[in-house]
């Protein structure tokens, strides 16, 4: 019997606002209501970590919830593909926003106490890293199509995934395992549960990985889908109907443009 695998998306009701901070005017000004929020959310350490390499304070946006109310749903319910929407998200604010209005942030507060957790699942820039990296994983996984060669996606998922400030910790995928009771039978189930969104993403793709999912790229808008083993075409060729249909006009204009001649 499989495991189960759960992980609780908690996105805000109403989604996020993109609050800019630009720390340099700020400091100057005097702390305003944007930075009076974050420093009230997150504590006064994210100050010291708002910082270019050079230690010169640094612009940074970060994600408001518009409610401390949130709406709660499981990332591995059937149909759910969000490591491939992830991975081709644009690196964008807007493109950010639109994920965590969605799945809600990348990583989540642990315990009531103010922490790094809360801010990094916040922080848009911290959003770009992680998003290079799964579309990095992804494309691998693509490649083996050609290849056959698992060795580098393998590798991939053998390092932590640590991001360049967080060096003094050791960040890999997290989880809790427990039991829970079945909910079709008296017994109790192996029970898996990331600690953050992030994680939850790499379990998802890892499952993709390990056969019971397929990769393919339509041929319209170029993006990744899956299709699932034993469901759909084997030889499917586009994302959606929508994508079908809309080469099926450009085909259609084509033809009549030739007719004209």
């Amino acid at each position: 019997m499989s495991a189960l695998l759960e992980f609780e998306c908690r996105p805000p009701v109403g989604g996020y606002d993109v609050v800019a901070i630009d720390l340099v005017r700020t400091r100057a000004a005097g702390a305003g209501l944007d930075i009076d929020y974050m420093v009230n959310a997150w504590g006064m350490h994210v100050l010291a970590r708002w910082q270019s390499v050079d230690k010169t304070p640094r612009a940074i946006e970060l994600l408001r919830p518009r409610s401390e109310r949130t709406r709660h749903f499981d990332l591995f319910q059937p149909g759910q593909s969000a490591f491939l929407e992830f991975a081709q998200t644009p690196f964008t604010a807007d493109g950010v926003k639109a994920l965590a209005d969605r799945y809600g942030p990348l990583r989540t507060r642990l315990t009531k106490v103010r922490c790094l957790d809360a801010y990094l699942g916040h922080d848009i820039n911290y959003w770009y890293l992680q998003i290079m990296e799964l579309r990095k994983a992804v494309d691998l996984w693509d490649k083996t199509k050609m290849t056959g060669d698992f060795d580098k996606i393998i590798r991939v998922f053998e390092r932590p995934l640590v991001a360049p400030f967080e060096r003094d910790r050791e960040v890999g995928t997290g989880m809790s395992v427990l039991l829970k009771k079945d909910p079709l039978g008296t017994s109790a189930r192996l029970c898996i549960r990331p600690t953050h969104l992030r994680d939850a993403l790499w379990i998802q793709l890892a499952l993709a990985i390990d056969g019971s999912e397929s990769l393919r790229t339509c041929v319209e808008c170029k993006k990744w889908f899956t299709i699932k083993a034993g469901e759909g075409r084997s030889d499917k060729k586009y994302c959606s109907d929508a994508c079908r249909m809309r080469t099926y006009r450009k085909g259609k204009t084509y033809r009549k443009g030739k007719g004209k001649r």
